[in-house]
């Protein structure tokens, strides 16, 4: 994708920008004696023309620029940004750069987008003369598009969202004075169901990947929802009730397969093996007494409980057990 850039002239200008995706970039001409280093990212509003610059539904991602200080969208100058329905993320040195040393405040709209390190990741430079307004359903994750999200896809889209994308159903379709567009980037429905997503592609399972059942997941990024409670896991000999003890561990399948759960101690001994099955997708819950492969009520102390899916360790997580 090419480089973007909007130059405000000395009269305001206001601009809307959607359904845009700027990716892939690498911005290594960049010369400190040019001028304003935020300026040169790839995605950057430049000027002084207290102009409004809304942009809905986009996707600024993998970007890179020599510049310290640049990154994948800058806001430079007394002007004022919306950020909308968008994913900002994978941008190199920064995501999001603000640098306005005019004496008239700048000002930052973000709301229902997708932000690499969130708030606390965007970058100032010089005097930050610049307010952000961090609106609802903000989102720090990482978006798992499809070409990061399947080990195998080859497709046209590599920036089109997964099934297992937190950037799916995620964005507003209440935006004042906007019409939506009918169609996305790639010229399939803009809305699918009764919400829209973030960035520039709508998922819906007609499109993307051509079969999902069939297609590689990229197990290494998936969020698999690992936790056990309650934590500390407290037993009813401890309690002077006997010896019932019990801890919940649940976890999210991303496809089926086999799922193995395997108990440890912090020596890396084998304690127990919990869970073993081919299962579908789909959450799942299994229950540990606090007892070892021989039915011994285990010692106080930390144990690790492992995820292996298809022979993959994915996911690991740590219990506190108190006899």
């Amino acid at each position: 994708m090419t480089l973007g850039a909007v130059d405000l002239e000395p009269e305001p200008l206001n601009a809307t920008l959607v359904n845009i995706e700027i990716s892939d970039n690498v911005f290594d001409l960049y010369d400190p004696g040019w001028g304003n280093p935020p300026g040169y990212s790839n995605f950057a509003v430049t000027g002084n023309s207290s102009g409004l610059i809304r942009i809905v539904n986009a996707t600024i991602g993998n970007n890179y620029t020599s510049s310290t200080h640049g990154g994948g969208i800058a806001l430079v100058g007394a002007n004022t940004l919306e950020l909308i329905n968008s994913i900002v993320y994978g941008n190199s040195p920064h995501n999001i750069v603000l640098a306005n040393e005019d004496t008239e405040t700048s000002h930052v709209y973000i709301s229902h987008s997708l932000i690499g390190g969130g708030i606390n990741g965007i970058h100032y430079y010089g005097w930050p003369n610049t307010e952000i307004h961090w609106g609802e359903s903000n989102i720090d994750a990482n978006p798992m598009w499809l070409g990061e999200a399947y080990l195998d896809y080859d497709g046209d889209y590599p920036y089109m969202l997964s099934e297992f994308s937190p950037a799916r159903n995620a964005g507003t379709l209440d935006i004042p004075d906007f019409e939506f567009p009918e169609y996305d980037l790639a010229g399939n429905p803009r809305i699918y169901g009764n919400s829209i997503d973030m960035g520039a592609y709508e998922w819906n399972p007609d499109v993307g990947v051509e079969n999902y059942d069939e297609a590689i997941p990229d197990l290494s990024i998936h969020d698999y929802q690992l936790h056990n409670y309650p934590n500390p896991v407290v037993s009813m000999k401890g309690m002077g009730r006997g010896e019932g003890v019990g801890t919940t561990i649940s976890f999210v399948m991303p496809l089926e397969g086999e799922a193995v759960i395997d108990i440890y101690n912090l020596k890396g001994q084998f304690v127990r093996r919990l869970f073993n099955a081919f299962v579908q997708k789909g959450e799942y819950e299994v229950l540990w007494n606090g007892r070892d492969e021989q039915e011994r009520l285990v010692s106080t102390g930390f144990y690790m409980y492992r995820l292996q899916i298809n022979g993959e360790t994915v996911a690991t997580g740590r219990c506190t057990f108190v006899k």
